[in-house]
């Protein structure tokens, strides 16, 4: 199985792009996480140099992410300052 981590920065990457906008991953991290009855990922990357305002941000926790092995749970966009957010997200692994 490939990192969850990377793969989400990479999807998140993807998303950005197609919606023309670019941004630096200052911090990522990712730590196990379960429950009765499933299993994966906690994710948080910080993304600087993010244009203010950008729409896709906005649209971000709504986004179909494809990230190999999982299903992204649940994701959310917070903001750090004019141009960094941080970006929290569960992704399930598909068993």
């Amino acid at each position: 199985m490939r990192d969850p981590v990377a793969l989400l920065a990479r999807a998140i990457t993807g998303y950005a792009r197609a919606h023309g906008c670019a941004f630096r991953i200052g911090y990522l991290s990712g730590r196990p996480w379960a429950s009765a009855t499933f299993e994966g990922e906690r994710v948080e990357l910080e993304l600087d140099d993010v244009e203010p305002g950008a729409a896709w941000l906005s649209e971000l926790p709504d986004a179909e992410l494809t990230v190999r092995e999982h299903h992204v749970a649940d994701l959310v966009v917070r903001p750090l300052s004019d141009s960094s957010v941080r970006v929290e997200a569960l992704l399930l692994r598909d068993l």
